[in-house]
């Protein structure tokens, strides 16, 4: 559907991750819960895999701990979009999830009631901006 929208929108399309937390998962969609970082980096390796795959034809070849993505039937494979890959933004809460965001989407999202902790992880996104620069968006 991302790719339809980034179609659609004219390149314009992000695509929003995250995690939840754990009382969702766990009762409301019965799935264990573990190591939601580490799941939400190889979730966005795993799309830009197949992302890849159907901009340059390569063979979709994506094996981590979590998931694995090794099929790519052609009738699925909508071959490239003349606006690339879309974005991917992530959202979560606390100094991993706000690392991860500059490392894997370099940009967070996080909701206005915790304006105060978003504060308090200015010296994080600091960082996250020295080592893989200033988001696009922010240019």
């Amino acid at each position: 559907i991302g790719w339809d929208l980034q179609a659609l929108t004219g390149g314009r399309f992000v695509l929003g991750l995250g995690t939840q937390i754990a009382p969702h998962i766990t009762q409301r969609f019965s799935m264990p819960w573990s190591e939601p970082v580490a799941r939400l980096r190889e979730m966005v390796a795993a799309i830009r895999a197949i992302w890849r795959s159907w901009e340059t034809g390569e063979r979709l070849s994506f094996a981590g701990r979590y998931y694995t993505r090794t099929r790519m039937i052609p009738a699925f494979d909508p071959g490239p979009s003349p606006f690339g890959a879309p974005r991917i933004l992530t959202a979560g809460f606390g100094p991993q999830m706000t690392a991860l965001a500059g490392e894997c989407a370099k940009v967070t999202v996080a909701q206005l009631a915790v304006l105060r902790w978003q504060l308090s992880q200015l010296p994080v996104i600091v960082a996250w901006v020295v080592l893989f620069g200033l988001p696009t968006a922010l240019r």
